[in-house]
């Protein structure tokens, strides 16, 4: 309790410090005066003056503020003061010295996945883990263990490529390259169609082959240009699916009640070894910065809190591939559930 208290502070802090910080850099640098920039309300502990502007730290460090000269239309303000009033400045001044906090939020995001990503990126190999009875990949012959190598002539390196082709085939039948025992041999299977749900309940048709996930997770290492755009990449889905999240609030696509609501991921986050939703992230919780390493690297979320379901409220993560990976199938689900008890179930959601 006291450690989730001591990170909810930590973690506010930093984000209400970034926040207030934009709007306190851009205020100086378009002219306008600033009084006071506190970290935290109510009584201040500590407070330093340089020049005109008052440093403090409040009693409460639930927010904090920036006060600049002028800043309520109706308070007077002395003759000389006037040209550095924010109420006299044009509107398209005041339009982005308010709007400088949430943009430097925006850019904290993504300093904070490109540093993460410097250390590498998780990623899930297309191995299959159990083949379930009766849909087509047993029919076709695949077994467990085979590692899927190309799907007609594509070369395959994650199991969200391996997702993404078998869900968009139409119910085209599709030649696998697959690596077994060392050797390559080729194999022909038809995707069958199926009814799920996707990341919001909504029921939606796609096609599966009847594989798990084996559970296996790789990092891949990668340069800091492609790990800056990734921290791009991320940050934008994250704004996508908070926008999409409250558009389905609104809609009641989405029940009020289960925003904090701390269920089993797995009817919500396939494709991914801990039920996660694959290439998404969320990271407004509390705790949310300090995930334990290993929830961080099977997941391919390391600022996910391990144990909660999705928030429609919070930020997603990374870049996978799009609204296939929202989908789950039950019948998968208990397949493999029986098959690996001490195993995340969506590790082996139904593909």
């Amino acid at each position: 309790m006291l450690t989730t208290i001591i990170s909810t502070i930590i973690v506010l802090g930093i984000l209400v410090f970034v926040h207030e910080l934009g709007h306190f850099l851009l205020a100086k640098k378009l002219g306008v005066g600033v009084l006071t920039f506190s970290l935290g309300f109510g009584p201040k502990i500590f407070w330093k003056k340089i020049g005109e502007t008052q440093y403090q730290i409040a009693a409460v460090p639930l927010g904090g503020f920036v006060k600049m000269i002028g800043e309520n239309p109706e308070e007077e303000v002395k003759e000389e003061l006037r040209n550095r009033s924010f109420s006299n400045q044009p509107v398209w001044k005041r339009a982005l010295i308010i709007g400088a906090g949430s943009f430097f939020n925006f850019f904290l995001a993504i300093v904070l996945f490109s540093t993460i990503n410097l250390f590498g990126i998780p990623y899930s190999p297309p191995k299959v883990g159990e083949v379930n009875p009766g849909l087509p990949a047993e029919a076709a012959g695949l077994k467990k263990e085979d590692l899927i190598l190309s799907i007609d002539g594509q070369d395959l390196k994650k199991w969200e490529d391996l997702s993404r082709i078998i869900r968009s085939s139409q119910g085209k039948e599709l030649l696998l390259r697959v690596k077994r025992n060392g050797e390559t041999i080729e194999i022909r299977v038809t995707p069958k169609p199926s009814s799920v749900k996707n990341l919001f309940g909504e029921e939606v048709s796609t096609f599966v082959i009847g594989i798990t996930h084996s559970g296996e997770v790789l990092i891949e290492k990668v340069n800091p240009l492609v790990a800056l755009g990734n921290g791009f990449i991320q940050t934008y889905q994250g704004i996508k699916l908070t926008l999409v999240g409250i558009v389905k609030l609104i809609q009641r696509v989405i029940p009020a009640k289960t925003i904090d609501s701390c269920q089993d991921d797995r009817r919500a986050y396939p494709d991914r070894p801990d039920g996660r939703r694959a290439g998404k992230k969320r990271y407004f919780e509390p705790g949310a910065f300090h995930g334990h390493p290993q929830h961080q690297s099977r997941s391919h979320q390391p600022l996910s809190h391990p144990h909660s379901r999705w928030r429609p409220l919070s930020l997603p993560y990374i870049g996978g591939d799009s609204e296939e990976a929202h989908q789950h199938q039950e019948d998968g689900d208990r397949t493999a559930d029986r098959a690996h008890p001490h195993h995340p179930p969506d590790a082996l959601c139904l593909l």
